[in-house]
């Protein structure tokens, strides 16, 4: 059976887009046609580097800059960006962001229809941008968001109960940011329900939520920037889709007219929320229960959003 070939660009070449490009060219079932969109000079050492990987794998082609190859890409990553400084929000950042996605997004003409992972921060304010100058439908387009803290807070829950984060299902919801929503009423551990799994306490809970809040900050000690999490939770969303092998996770999407109503919020607000991601995208799920504090914290993480829009 041939393999099958699809086109993905990745914008930006830092450390974040380029562990994505290098997770993505490790796909031993798929030919992939590499776009890297990226001007800086100082990327050249990265991609030659990559390039002479790629020479021990035939299947995949790398190119840089060309704009006909990301105005037909299949899939698109936005990781271009600028750092917020260690300890400050990741808001801090959304005028300079908002400006370069609209740099690279403005007047581009679509041969394709594609799917588009955001991972550049704050990322619910730069999905919104990238949606309104870009044209492509806010269905196709999702950001990380709080995927990477859900998988940051089944870690520090499965080292304190001493069993293996595979076996922890954790949820954040609402901003990729300080104020995300912990969902412990559907969090489980083996299964069991989080607040009936032996020896967990509301200190325990509690403890695991500020080392989650403190994730990026506690790497950023001794590492300019994390990236090995939210590259390999973008690698994840890829495989789903192009595998047909359903995932159910947070993503940054932007709200259905049920949510719109439960948030209070006006349509095309993207926020993290439950979804099915497989060959169809991304499906936002209608019966995810939520206790009225969890409700009003999401309300709150929505007005936080807005204000940045």
């Amino acid at each position: 059976m041939e393999a099958q070939t699809l086109r993905v660009s990745v914008v930006g070449f830092g450390d974040v887009g380029a562990t994505l490009a290098y997770l993505l060219i490790n796909s031993h079932d798929v030919n992939i046609h590499l776009n890297i969109m990226d001007p800086s000079p100082l990327i050249e050492g990265r991609l030659l580097d990559m390039a002479h990987a790629l020479a021990l794998d035939h299947r995949h082609i790398i190119t840089l800059n060309d704009k006909n190859a990301l105005q037909q890409a299949d899939f698109i990553f936005m990781a271009a960006g600028y750092r917020n400084a260690p300890g400050a929000s990741r808001l801090s950042v959304a005028k300079q962001n908002i400006g370069l996605t609209r740099e690279i997004f403005t007047g581009l003409k679509w041969a394709s229809n594609p799917m588009v992972v955001v991972l550049t921060n704050p990322v619910e304010i730069v999905c919104h941008h990238l949606h309104v100058v870009s044209g492509i439908p806010s269905r196709q387009i999702a950001g990380t968001g709080t995927l990477l803290d859900s998988v940051r807070l089944a870690y520090y829950l499965a080292q304190s109960l001493n069993v293996k984060p595979k076996d922890v299902e954790a949820w954040i919801l609402g901003e990729h940011g300080a104020s995300m929503v912990p969902v412990f009423s559907q969090t489980k551990v083996n299964g069991i329900p989080v607040h009936e799994f032996p020896l967990v306490t509301r200190q325990l809970l509690d403890k695991c939520m500020e080392e989650t809040l403190q994730a990026a900050n506690t790497i950023r000690r001794t590492q300019g920037s994390t990236y090995y999490g939210v590259a390999q939770c973008a690698s994840q969303v890829f495989h789903a889709i192009r595998k047909d092998q359903p995932i159910r996770v947070p993503l940054s999407v932007a709200v259905d007219e049920q949510h719109m109503h439960m948030l209070r919020c006006n349509p095309n607000l993207f926020i993290s929320l439950p979804v099915t991601v497989d060959r169809n995208g991304w499906t936002l799920h209608g019966d995810f229960n939520l206790t009225r504090e969890e409700t009003e914290g999401l309300k709150r993480s929505a007005q936080v959003i807005a204000g940045y829009l």
